[in-house]
């Protein structure tokens, strides 16, 4: 006879060993929720973000762009979207039409410099006052016509049309059509440029103007003309002259001004004028 002690313990049953690992499957799962839920917003198993970026012959690395040989102004890579302004048509209807200018007398005595003007049709801007902007701008005593002892001509649209040379056409654009013009320059529908022989003036900073201007928009609409028609006169890029300074009309002034005042002129800015 055996003693008790020498009996084999009972097997464990079947059911059991099911509700064990039942048990531990649902424990699992609390873990698991509770872990997620730990995580916080946003931060669960999420695929990682992709990264692209566009570029052009120049790009920015910081708060200020760099400049390059065509003298684009290219907004920073990481800078915010501008608000969307209500008046800004982002694309327009692509077709560029003339805009009729009324030519002041020039004033200077130096090399001939023909220039034109026209507009993207369907952006619901007051022509006229473009008109006057532009005319006015490239005739005033600080212009290039003294900062370069150049004399610029209004080309109207019909001896355009013949085939006079141009060498100055001044054009605004919507941001999407803006971009187009620019290419392969970068603008990101946010900036204008100087391309093939074209001033491209944003419609969105003509309606906006730029923080450096706050609240003078007719000044930064100066600044747009002279900055964008320096380049079609071979000017490049310049940088604030000191804290105080007012900021070279070449200094990219959209973007910002540093240590400088905003000026919108080539001439009684401090700068050294090529």
């Amino acid at each position: 006879m055996t003693t008790p002690a020498e009996q084999e313990p009972p097997a464990p049953s079947r059911d059991r060993g099911w509700v064990v690992l039942v048990a531990l499957t649902v424990v699992g799962l609390v873990l698991a929720v509770l872990a997620t839920r730990s995580a916080g917003p946003g931060q669960g198993a999420q695929p990682a973000a992709s990264t692209s970026s566009s570029s052009s012959s120049t790009s920015a690395a910081g708060p200020t762009a760099t400049s390059g040989p065509k003298g684009e102004d290219v907004p920073p890579a990481t800078a915010s979207p501008t608000r969307r302004d209500p008046r800004v048509v982002e694309r327009g209807n692509g077709r560029l039409a003339p805009v009729a200018v009324r030519a002041r007398a020039s004033t200077g005595s130096g090399r001939v410099v023909r220039w034109s003007l026209e507009a993207e049709q369907g952006l619901g801007i007051d022509l006229d006052e473009l008109s006057d902007v532009v005319a006015r701008t490239l005739a005033d005593r600080r212009g290039w016509q003294r900062a370069d002892d150049v004399r610029l001509v209004h080309v109207p649209a019909w001896r355009v049309a013949r085939g006079e040379p141009v060498q100055v056409r001044i054009t605004l654009a919507s941001p999407r059509t803006t971009d187009r013009l620019c290419a392969p320059l970068t603008t990101r529908g946010e900036v204008s440029c100087w391309q093939s022989g074209r001033a491209v003036l944003n419609s969105r900073r003509w309606l906006t103007g730029a923080p450096a201007y706050r609240g003078r928009l007719a000044d930064y609409r100066t600044y747009l003309v002279n900055h964008e028609v320096g380049h079609g006169l071979g000017h490049g890029h310049e940088g604030c002259a000191g804290p105080g300074r007012r900021a070279p009309v070449m200094m990219q002034q959209t973007l910002g001004v540093g240590r400088c005042t905003a000026w919108p002129y080539p001439v009684g800015d401090g700068s050294q004028l090529r």
